[in-house]
């Protein structure tokens, strides 16, 4: 009896070796683009939570609608709130904030490319400083900010 012995021809390791290099590339390439995803939908909390530890404020939105693939950010009906330590909880309240970016600027040196920047706030609460005179107020003021030209911001480590 023979035995039939498999040998493996140099073209199957190689077709083998290079399905398995592209099935990593590919795999790669998808985590890449679910974090870049996550990250635009999961931006409010991502903000809120950086605000949250570096001043005690925090941010809500109700509506968030960001691509990050295209470059565009966008809240509407959104809160930031004072500290804690503040007599006044409320600090800015936003209709909508809408940033329009050029995505490929992320990746090279660190200067962004902003196309737009739309702020529209529906209210923000100033508190002013205590006198002698006078016990401390507030006072609720309406804006809103619309640039439509295109400027950059390099970001400095």
């Amino acid at each position: 009896m023979s035995c039939a012995r498999s040998t493996a021809r140099p073209g199957n390791v190689s077709r083998r070796v290079l399905s398995l290099l592209g099935g990593v590339i590919l795999f790669i390439v998808l985590a890449a683009a679910l974090s870049v995803w996550s990250v635009g939908r999961f931006a409010p909390r991502l903000l809120d939570s950086t605000l949250s530890s570096k001043s005690g404020a925090h941010l809500a939105v109700e509506n968030n609608d960001t691509n990050l693939f295209v470059g565009r950010v966008n809240f509407t009906d959104f809160t930031v709130t004072n500290p804690s330590r503040w007599t006044d909880a409320r600090f800015l309240k936003g209709k909508r904030l809408r940033l329009d970016l050029d995505p490929a600027t992320f990746i090279g040196d660190g200067r962004r490319v902003v196309h737009l920047l739309e702020l529209d706030i529906d209210g923000s609460t100033s508190i002013q400083p205590r006198s002698s005179a006078t016990a401390a107020g507030s006072c609720t003021y309406s804006n809103s900010i619309s640039m439509s030209s295109r400027w950059s911001a390099k970001r400095t480590t």
